[in-house]
């Protein structure tokens, strides 16, 4: 059984141990020390990486209360050959780092928004950049900046953090947020004046270490809300990726850190006007459009026959140009657009044609021939391939309708 010796020092990033067992496991290969500094996969945290006999770890799992260190599959022949011997292993220091960072800074969040609204903490996640908890509750923009700052007293205090393995007694007396997921050997996570917690994590000996706590957003979740945040360097991360954004935007407005909301806020104004009257303009332009087809329509029986084949329309632009259309009396238009090797079509009538039923039409002439769609009996859309769309398939569509009349 490998010794955890991550529960007992943090720090330690390069150690000797022996490797006790090398065998194939799941999709790569797994390597068992007498004794260990790698963290595990666990309790929301992500595992170490680093080395061992020259071998990249890829991943650490805890199984059967037993440490496997996973590897490259490629490797199992050479790490055959370190069984049964001592060899130096290092953990990834920065990764470690940036871990104990989240873990120990997630610790004080979580405390400080039990401490101050009584809301517990129901899920975590720890990201390649970022982390989030869930609360039960939900919190309000006042609420989350005074948790955020308080969060961050704790850190710039350099409170210190302690590690206990209290007897049933102590443990009794202890103020634990939550209750401990084992009933043996439990550990227990003290941030001192704020938080008694069970945990299996690494951790730091001081909250200074922590750096920032930093809050990015936070969304609903359940009946509380999920709070993404950074500690760190991952705040420090997205941080410097936001000012990256941020000063572009500034260059780009022409504006100052005090100016941008409202330079924006112009501008967006200004935006939403020029698409308003765009909007007006070419539905006016749809109207008179639309009076030249009816005008230049071929009219059977008293019934304009408008057919339009514009390749620049979208089905929307398509769905709009029958609208304006179908407005006048005695009209049926047939509207169609390629696009992207597909034409789409609409199909309609006004609504004084009450004989001519297009959902009918469809399905004589177009369902037999594979295509796509549907509607009503005044008004069908679809699209079709451009071989199966000829001119010889519109003719065989006005016909149909033309008998109905």
């Amino acid at each position: 059984m490998t010794e955890a010796k991550y529960l007992e020092d943090a720090y330690t990033t390069v150690f000797s141990a022996k490797v006790t067992r090398v065998e194939p496991y799941q999709e790569a290969v797994g390597i068992w020390l007498d004794q260990t500094y790698f963290y595990p996969e666990g309790g929301g945290q992500p595992s170490d990486k680093g080395l061992i006999c020259a071998f990249e770890i890829e991943n650490v799992q805890k199984q059967d209360g037993d440490i496997i260190h996973l590897t490259s599959k490629s490797n199992l022949e050479a790490a055959m050959a370190c069984l049964n011997q001592t060899t130096e292993c290092t953990i990834d220091f920065k990764r470690r780092l940036t871990m104990m960072q989240q873990h120990t800074g997630q610790h004080i969040l979580s405390a400080c928004a039990y401490n101050l609204f009584e809301s517990k903490t129901v899920g975590l996640h720890v990201g390649d950049d970022y982390v989030t908890v869930d609360l039960d509750q939900k919190l309000s923009d006042e609420a989350l900046l005074t948790l955020e700052n308080t969060a961050n007293d704790v850190v710039f205090q350099n409170r210190p953090i302690r590690v206990h393995y209290p007897d049933d007694e102590t443990l009794r007396a202890m103020p634990l947020r939550k209750t401990p997921k084992v009933t043996k050997d439990i550990r227990v996570i003290e941030i001192e004046g704020i938080d008694f917690s069970p945990c299996g994590g690494t951790h730091f000996a001081r909250t200074s270490q922590v750096g920032l706590i930093k809050i990015k957003k936070v969304t609903p979740y359940k009946s509380g809300i999920r709070i993404e945040f950074g500690c760190g360097y991952y705040a420090l991360g997205f941080m410097q990726h936001r000012n990256t954004i941020f000063n572009h935007m500034i260059q780009q407005f022409s504006a100052t850190d005090d100016t941008l909301p409202s330079r924006v806020d112009q501008t967006l104004d200004a935006l939403n006007n020029a698409q308003q009257h765009t909007a007006e303009l070419e539905q006016e332009l749809i109207g008179v459009k639309a009076q030249q087809i009816f005008d230049s329509a071929v009219v059977v029986g008293g019934v304009h026959l408008c057919v339009i084949s514009d390749k620049n329309l979208t089905m929307k632009q398509l769905q709009a140009q029958a609208g304006a259309l179908t407005s006048f009396a005695s009209c049926v238009i047939l509207a169609s657009s390629e696009h992207e090797g597909q034409v789409q079509f609409v199909l309609s009538r006004s609504a004084d044609l009450t004989q001519i039923d297009l959902k009918a039409v469809f399905g004589t002439v177009l369902k037999p021939l594979g295509v796509r769609g549907g509607g009503s009996i005044q008004a069908v859309q679809g699209a079709v391939s451009e071989n199966v769309w000829s001119d010889t398939l519109i003719s065989e569509l006005t016909q149909e309708i033309i008998a109905k009349l």
